[in-house]
C-alpha cells in the first residue's frame, strides 16, 4: 500500500525567496501567448512556493506526461545498475539471443541498453502508429542510419526496447520494480503506464502522473 507524502507547502512564496509578483506576471505572459498550461508547481528549498492548475485540471487527476515517462525507466535503469542486475555494455543480443538466429548484423552485436537510453542506438524507427504486435521485429527490421554509438538522434522506440530488455533482465515489469524503490518511498501512487501488446511498458512514453508526483 502506497501512502500519500504530500510535498511540504511554504508559507509564501516569498518566505522561499520567490518574488510572487513574478510568477503571476509570467503567468500573464503565458495566457497572453496562448500557451496551454495544464499545471505549474514551483519548489524552492524542498517546499512547493506556487501551484496552479487550469479548470477542468485538479491536483488529484494524473495526466498524461508523455516524454517525462523516460526519466522514469531511466531511474529503473539506475537501480538495475546499482544493484549489479545490468552493466553498460549489456546487449541487445545478449538479453534476446534468439534474434541473432533471424538476422546476422554487426551494428546489433555492438547495441547495448545504454546506447538506447542515450539515443545513440542508430536504428530509426516508427513503433507507434504501427499495426504490427511485434514491436521488438519493427525494431530490428528498421534500417541503421548509424552505427551504435557514433552520433545522435532522438528516437522514442529506444526506450521502449530498453524497457524490454530491462524488464527481461529483472524478471519483472518495470512498474513492479518501482514501486518498492520509488512509488512507495515517495508516496507516489501507482501510476498506469502504457504498455505494448506483449505487456511490456512503453518506456518512452505512456505515463500518467500527478503534478506533485514528478515534482516528488
Amino acid at each position: 500500500m502506497v501512502i500519500d507524502k504530500k510535498i511540504q507547502r511554504a508559507k509564501s512564496a516569498e518566505s522561499v525567496g520567490i518574488d510572487s509578483s513574478v510568477i503571476l506576471k509570467m503567468t500573464e505572459e503565458m495566457s497572453y501567448r496562448g500557451i496551454n498550461v495544464h499545471s505549474l508547481m514551483i519548489l524552492r528549498n524542498g517546499q512547493v512556493a506556487c501551484e496552479a492548475w487550469s479548470k477542468p485540471l485538479t491536483p488529484e487527476m494524473p495526466h498524461m506526461v508523455y516524454s517525462v515517462s523516460k526519466s522514469f525507466l531511466a531511474t529503473a535503469y539506475g537501480f538495475a545498475l546499482d544493484e549489479g542486475k545490468i552493466t553498460k555494455e549489456t546487449t541487445l543480443v545478449e538479453v534476446f539471443p534468439e534474434i541473432r538466429k533471424k538476422k546476422k548484423d554487426d551494428f546489433l552485436e555492438k547495441l547495448t541498453i545504454h546506447h538506447l537510453l542515450c539515443m545513440t542506438a542508430g536504428k530509426q524507427t516508427a513503433i507507434r502508429g504501427s499495426k504490427s504486435d511485434d514491436w521488438m521485429n519493427l525494431f530490428v527490421d528498421a534500417k541503421w542510419i548509424f552505427e551504435p554509438g557514433t552520433s545522435w538522434r532522438y528516437v522514442n522506440d529506444n526506450y521502449y526496447i530498453a524497457s524490454k530488455i530491462l524488464c527481461k533482465i529483472l524478471g519483472e515489469s518495470i512498474t513492479e520494480y518501482l514501486t518498492p524503490r520509488l512509488y512507495e518511498p515517495l508516496g507516489i501512487e501507482v501510476p498506469f503506464w502504457e504498455h505494448s501488446p506483449d505487456g511490456v511498458e512503453a518506456g518512452g512514453w505512456g505515463l500518467q502522473l500527478k503534478t506533485e508526483d514528478i515534482a516528488k
